[in-house]
């Protein structure tokens, strides 16, 4: 599928996004760890909001000095996200709906960039009722090197066949930007308390609510030049 050059192209990552999932995450996480004698702080959890699942498992087992198989505590890690999201009542990222709404008005076209699984993703789109705003997903099961590395959002800016230039990021986490500049695309930080204290200072502009007017005009402006 390709877009008309002229019509950006708008990226979302989802948790801590469309969602703001990122502190249930933690508290399981954390919850978890303790079960198993893993020693976390959170300061260093919160370091790798938005990162792979194989990165964040190697460095785990590196400084806790674990002879474990990594790719089987992802999975495990996975299904009880999974758990966490099909018990938890959940509810979209507040004014979304609405910057959502105004993007189709102006027929852009709009994807997904997650580093979660794809259950996750297709089960928070439904419980959302947001999956008709999106027409096409990439996971980090779809890609070999996740975020911080830019495979994840250039795999989407080939499917529809458009430079990075023309392509817009909206994340909430420092490994999530760093993904997004380093793809070569504009990027909108979305600073969400409940992911901690990331580092947003690469984005091309940082709001803290998806009620912002200026999210549309920063597109807007770009893409007129």
């Amino acid at each position: 599928m390709k877009i008309s050059s002229r019509n950006p192209l708008i990226i979302f990552d989802v948790d801590g996004v469309l969602l703001n999932s990122e502190k249930l995450y933690l508290e399981k996480n954390q919850q978890w760890f303790k079960e198993l004698g893993i020693v976390l702080p959170i300061n260093e959890h919160i370091k790798f909001i938005g990162a792979s699942a194989t990165l964040f498992w190697n460095h785990i087992k590196a400084t806790n000095k674990l002879d474990i198989d990594v790719n089987e505590y992802i999975k495990k890690e996975r299904e009880l996200k999974y758990q966490a999201l099909l018990t938890e009542e959940l509810t979209p990222t507040p004014g979304l709906i609405a910057f959502l709404e105004k993007i189709r008005a102006k027929n852009y076209v709009c994807a997904i960039a997650s580093s979660g699984q794809r259950m996750n993703i297709n089960l928070i789109l439904n419980k959302l009722r947001l999956t008709h705003y999106f027409d096409f997903i990439v996971s980090g099961e779809d890609v070999q090197h996740g975020k911080p590395n830019p495979d994840i959002f250039l795999k989407v800016s080939k499917q529809y066949q458009q430079p990075p230039a023309n392509c817009w990021v909206i994340e909430d986490s420092y490994n999530g930007v760093t993904a997004a500049k380093r793809a070569g695309m504009h990027c909108l930080g979305y600073k969400n308390p409940d992911s901690g204290t990331q580092d947003l200072s690469k984005a091309t502009y940082i709001f803290d609510s998806f009620s912002d007017e200026q999210l549309l005009h920063r597109i807007e402006t770009i893409r007129a030049r």
